[in-house]
């Protein structure tokens, strides 16, 4: 609950308040930055409450708020969940591979003068050039489409919150949950 304190001691600004949030057993858990308000407010209005925050960004997230982060934290797991190994650098690696299968054929796909990010797939496979083009191009464009899946859900269901009556917010939410929890990937592949 967001409710105005009012300092009443020798450092009493009249007119300043801090942002108070209390717990269900009504204990102060956390404070905001000090901002001017109207003094005859006791429970702060929400453009009270969008001032405070202003005054302290990132601070002080309601339920909506927390639920649209938590959609952000899930896709970006989902996400995670495709890469064939780790969770840091993978998709790094695609996107330089992917820039590299495109120089290199955009120059002429030169036998003789192969890439090295190319070549390791190569020689660690066994394949033909051939194949290896076509494999990492075929990877490299399902994990598009993947992303493409994930940007959708995450983007809509962000809106859908954004947008859902306050008497609705948690079905929405648990309904972007599933949607999003239906992308996820398999378990990671420690041979690939």
């Amino acid at each position: 609950m967001f409710v105005k304190y009012v300092m009443v001691d020798n450092s009493d600004y009249r007119g300043h308040v801090k942002l108070v949030v209390r717990n269900a057993q009504s204990q102060e858990v956390a404070y905001s930055q000090v901002v001017e308000l109207d003094d005859d407010m006791v429970v702060l209005s929400a453009d009270e409450i969008r001032l405070v925050k202003k005054h302290s960004p990132g601070v002080w997230y309601d339920k909506r708020e927390q639920h649209i982060l938590a959609i952000d934290q899930l896709a970006d797991s989902i996400r995670q969940s495709w890469l064939e190994v780790g969770t840091n650098t993978i998709d790094l690696e695609y996107r330089q591979v992917e820039q590299t299968l495109n120089e290199w054929q955009a120059a002429g796909s030169d036998p003789n003068d192969i890439p090295e990010d190319l070549l390791i797939w190569k020689d660690v496979t066994g394949q033909t050039l051939e194949w290896v083009v076509n494999d990492i191009s075929t990877q490299i464009q399902g994990y598009k489409m993947v992303l493409s899946g994930i940007r959708r859900a995450r983007l809509t269901g962000k809106k859908a919150l954004r947008d859902a009556p306050d008497d609705q917010l948690e079905a929405v939410y648990a309904n972007v949950l599933v949607q999003l929890e239906s992308m996820r990937g398999s378990s990671n592949d420690p041979d690939i």
